[in-house]
């Protein structure tokens, strides 16, 4: 790996601040006392690291597609499962 140009930040300290930005969004969503645009980029950090969830019956994701207001159907079938 090359090692950081002149006034960059080290790979340590983007490492940490990483983290930190995970760990206070984490704290926010669970006190509920977040904001629609630190739940969108805490669903983009999860994206962007390549985090996914099977919509399992009973799972919470699963739970939100079947609260959202589908027209109903067989092209809602695959958003329930």
């Amino acid at each position: 790996m090359n090692a950081p140009k002149k006034g960059m930040a080290s790979i340590e300290l983007l490492h940490e601040l990483h983290d930190l930005t995970v760990r206070k969004l984490i704290k926010r969503i669970q006190a509920d006392d977040c904001t629609a645009a630190e739940l969108t980029a805490a669903l983009k950090a999860l994206k962007d690291n390549g985090v996914e969830q099977a919509a399992v019956p009973g799972s919470p994701i699963a739970d939100l597609a079947a609260s959202l207001p589908f027209a109903g159907g067989d092209s809602d079938s695959a958003y329930r499962q």
